[in-house]
Order: C-alpha cells, then sequence, then structure tokens
C-alpha cells in the first residue's frame, strides 16, 4: 500500500503565446492553422498532498509551491474539437491526420458503424479528449482510475470545454509486433511510389523482392480499395488491430472499470459522458 494522501492537486501546462503588433489590423498578425486551432494539446501534473501538513505548508500551495507534496502523475493528451470543426466545414478525421497517426486512428475508430461519432448510430458534433499516455510515479491502479474519473470535470475547468467521449488507445505488449499483411502493406507503398514516378517522369525502381517472401503481383491498371489505399496513406485500416493474446490485460481491466469500451475490435478503448 503506498502513501495515503488527504487530497489531490492538479497543475495544468499552458505555454501558449501570441504577438499582435499595435499598428496593425486586428487578426492580421495570426498566421492561421486549423490544426491549432481545433486541435489543443493538453498537459497536466498530479501532486499528492499528506496529511499532516502546517498551516505554513498549506498556505504555500497557494503560492504554487508543491515543495510539501509529492508527484504522483503526469498525463498528456488532446482536446480534439470535433463539434467546431464540423461548424466551420473541416472534416475531423483529415484534421487529426494532419496532426499524428494516433488522432487519425482514434477519429478513424469512433466513426466507425455503430460508434459514437457515427451519424446513423451516435453523433458526429461531439468533442474528444484522446488521453496519449498517463505516468505513474508509483504503480497505484486507484489513484490511475480516480484521475480517469475526474479527468471530465478538470477539462472543463481547465478549457471551458466539456468532452462528450473519453479515449484512450491501448498499446500492445509487443512493441515490435506487425500484423499479417504488414509485407503487403510495404509492397502497395512501394507499387504506388512507382506509379507515382513514372507518371511525373521520375526514375523508379521495379518491384523487387526477397526469394524468400510471397509477393502479390499488380497489374499495369491496378485499382486500389479503399483499404488498401489506407494501407498506402498509413491510415487506419483492417490490419489496424492485435490480437487478443498481446493485450495488456491489467491495463484494460483498469479502463473497463472506468466504464470503458472497446470500440469494436480497434483497441481503442472510449467512454461516452
Amino acid at each position: 500500500m503506498g502513501i495515503i494522501y488527504k487530497e489531490f492537486i492538479a497543475r495544468f501546462r499552458d505555454d501558449h503565446t501570441r504577438t499582435f503588433c499595435l499598428n496593425e489590423e486586428p487578426g492580421s498578425s495570426y498566421s492561421y492553422n486549423f490544426v491549432n486551432t481545433y486541435l489543443i494539446p493538453v498537459s497536466i501534473e498530479f501532486f499528492g498532498i499528506p496529511f499532516g501538513l502546517s498551516d505554513i505548508d498549506e498556505d504555500q500551495l497557494c503560492k504554487n509551491d508543491y515543495s510539501k507534496t509529492s508527484k504522483v502523475a503526469s498525463l498528456f493528451g488532446w482536446m480534439i474539437l470535433c463539434c467546431d470543426m464540423l461548424y466551420h466545414d473541416y472534416d475531423p478525421l483529415e484534421v487529426c491526420d494532419d496532426e499524428n497517426a494516433d488522432l487519425e486512428y482514434t477519429i478513424s475508430a469512433l466513426q466507425d458503424e455503430g460508434r459514437p461519432l457515427n451519424d446513423d448510430s451516435g453523433n458526429s458534433m461531439q468533442n474528444v479528449f484522446y488521453i496519449h499516455e498517463i505516468e505513474m510515479v508509483e504503480h497505484d491502479d486507484n489513484i490511475k482510475k480516480r484521475i480517469i474519473d475526474e479527468l471530465p470535470f478538470l477539462l472543463r475547468d481547465f478549457l471551458h470545454v466539456e468532452p462528450g467521449i473519453l479515449a484512450y488507445c491501448a498499446s500492445p505488449i509487443e512493441s515490435d509486433w506487425e500484423p499479417e499483411n504488414a509485407e503487403r502493406s510495404f509492397e502497395l507503398q512501394k507499387y504506388a511510389a512507382n506509379q507515382f514516378a513514372r507518371r511525373f517522369g521520375y526514375d523508379s525502381d521495379e518491384q523487387t523482392t526477397q526469394s524468400n517472401k510471397k509477393v502479390v503481383p499488380f497489374l499495369g491498371n491496378y485499382q486500389f480499395s479503399d483499404d488498401e489505399i489506407k494501407m498506402i496513406t498509413g491510415r487506419r485500416n483492417s490490419s489496424s488491430v492485435y490480437p487478443e493474446y498481446l493485450k495488456k490485460k491489467d491495463e484494460w481491466d483498469l479502463f473497463e472499470s472506468a466504464g470503458f469500451e472497446e470500440a469494436g475490435n480497434s483497441r481503442l478503448l472510449y467512454k461516452r459522458l
């Protein structure tokens, strides 16, 4: 049993700044970027306040002096403002894909049939908070679950925006695991690159393969399926899952106890709020 704390402090970090000129029109100094506008990075540190602090030490907490506390965890994630994107005619999937693969994967899984961002089965006008990682100083599932449960209220307080969904993409036990069709994905990417090179007059290497590898040949007028296009562009596709035995059971059990469920077999865990 670890240290029992009286209370916890959540400290929100925000180093975001803007510069504007007095002799220019309002707004003209800003370089508009829809990624920065609709995707808000969030970093929160958590400190435990032990029992028995003196009144003087407790007063120091109000001055952001946490020397008498213990850091227990840190969290990083993204607030995905789907509602604002759609209102301004931006596609959340495209915006997230422009930022990174994790956000693209999250929105893609939540937009599947039967999922909360699918218009036929849910509501696409919901903001999503994607939890990228929670690092615990000492392993304590009770504190970790308490942080997850408190998170929607902290986000509302810090960002003045309330998510409709929390999401977390669990990592596999084996970090070097590759899907069964990883080889085909590589060949598709190579074929697409060669076709692009030929079309625009660049030199391209002919398809080559090692003798011990099985490669599917492509005809000159081969038409890619939607799933193959996703493989080529590095987006979530039919192979973006891993076997049941690679799931970290303790991690899954913790998030499921906090009300999360898996989106299909995508390994993305989410919770409706």
